[in-house]
C-alpha cells in the first residue's frame, strides 16, 4: 500500500471535508477535544465541501475545513506545513471572523455560537514541549471561564516522537497518522480497530485516488516543495545578510570611536542587510515559479514584487538560456 500525505491540502482536505464520510471528521474532532459528555460531536454539516485548495501566498491562505456541529459549534480545521511567524495571530484573526459572520445571519450578539479552531502544523509554534495545547480566554486570578466563544487547539507534529507502540490515547493515534501515514507500507494493527481511522487510511491510500486527482496532488506537492526550498533560502538568506549587516555596522561605529555611532551603524547596517536579503529572496522565489511555468499574477501575490519586475525576471531567465 501507497499512502498520500494526510498533511497536503489536497488530502487533508479529501480526508475531512467529505459530508460522505463525515464520521472521519467527527473521529477526529472528539479526540481533539477529548470529551464523553454531551458536548461531545455526534454529527457536522461540512462548509462547502467541494472547496479546492488555492496556491497563494500565506496571508491569502484558504482554510481547509469548515463546519458546525448539531450544537451549532463552528469549527475550522487547518494545516499549515510551512512556517508562519504569525499563525497564532491568523488563527485568531480567522475565529473572529467566523464569529462576526453570525451576526450577519443571526443578528443578536447573545445567539452567536463558540467557534473552535484546530490548527495542526508541522513546524513548532510555541516554547513548551506540548504537541497538543488548548487555549481558552480565562480570569487571570480566578482561571473562571466565562468567556467561551473562542477555544484554540494546536497540533505541533515537530514535537511528537511517540512510535506507534508507545501511543496512549485516541489522540495520539490520530497524530501519528497525521504524521507517518506517507512513510508507512499498510495500516498498523494498533490502528486498525479505530473505524474512522481505518477509514482515513483508505481515503489517503493511493490506489483509490482519480489519475486527475493524483496530478493535482502532485502539482500541489511540486508547489509545496517550491515554496518551502524558498523558505529555506530565504533564512539562509537572511541570516547572511543580517550577519554582514552586523559586521558592517560594528566596523561603521567602532570608526566613529562613539557608542552612539556604534548603535546608529549597526542599526543601519542591519537594516540595509534585512531588506538586500528580502528582495533577493523574492527574486529567487520568483524564478523557481517562473521555471515551474506558474502564472505571473500568481508569483506577484506570492513575491509581492510588481507585475513588470516579473516580466524583466523572465526576460533574463530567457536571455540566459539562448
Amino acid at each position: 500500500m501507497v499512502f498520500l500525505d494526510p498533511t497536503s491540502d489536497i488530502a487533508f482536505k479529501k480526508m475531512f471535508g467529505n459530508q460522505a464520510k463525515k464520521e472521519i471528521l467527527i473521529g477526529f474532532l472528539n479526540s481533539v477535544l477529548s470529551t464523553d459528555d454531551d458536548r461531545r460531536v455526534v454529527d457536522v454539516t461540512i462548509s462547502d465541501p467541494n472547496n479546492i485548495p488555492v496556491i497563494l501566498s500565506d496571508k491569502y491562505s484558504i482554510v481547509d475545513v469548515k463546519c458546525t456541529d448539531q450544537l451549532g459549534r463552528h469549527f475550522i480545521v487547518e494545516v499549515q506545513v510551512s512556517h508562519q511567524s504569525d499563525y497564532s495571530e491568523r488563527a485568531q484573526y480567522y475565529s473572529a471572523l467566523a464569529l462576526s459572520r453570525q451576526l450577519e445571519k443571526k443578528g443578536k450578539y447573545r445567539e452567536v455560537m463558540p467557534v473552535i479552531f484546530i490548527g495542526v502544523l508541522s513546524k513548532d509554534l510555541f516554547k513548551s514541549s506540548e504537541y497538543l495545547s488548548h487555549h481558552t480566554i480565562r480570569n487571570t486570578v480566578t482561571q473562571e471561564h466565562a468567556l467561551q466563544l473562542f477555544d484554540f487547539y494546536f497540533i505541533e507534529l515537530s514535537k511528537f516522537h511517540k512510535t506507534i507502540n508507545q501511543l496512549e490515547n485516541v489522540v495520539d493515534q490520530w497524530i501519528y497518522l497525521l504524521q507517518n501515514a506517507r512513510a508507512l507500507e499498510g495500516v498498523p494493527s494498533q490502528l486498525k480497530k479505530n473505524i474512522e481511522i481505518a477509514e482515513a487510511f483508505e481515503v489517503l491510500e493511493k490506489g483509490n485516488w482519480s489519475r486527475s486527482e493524483l496530478a493535482d496532488y502532485d502539482v500541489f506537492l511540486d508547489r509545496q516543495r517550491l515554496a518551502l526550498g524558498a523558505e529555506e533560502d530565504y533564512q539562509k538568506n537572511l541570516e547572511r545578510q543580517l550577519r554582514e549587516g552586523m559586521e558592517k555596522g560594528m566596523e561603521m561605529g567602532m570608526e566613529m570611536g562613539i557608542e552612539k555611532g556604534m548603535e546608529k551603524g549597526m542599526e543601519k547596517g542591519m537594516e540595509k542587510g534585512m531588506e538586500k536579503g528580502r528582495q533577493e529572496e523574492a527574486y529567487a522565489i520568483a524564478h523557481k515559479m517562473i521555471k515551474k511555468g506558474v502564472k505571473i499574477e500568481i508569483i506577484a501575490e506570492f513575491t509581492e514584487l510588481s507585475i513588470e519586475k516579473i516580466h524583466e525576471l523572465s526576460k533574463e531567465l530567457k536571455d540566459e538560456n539562448i
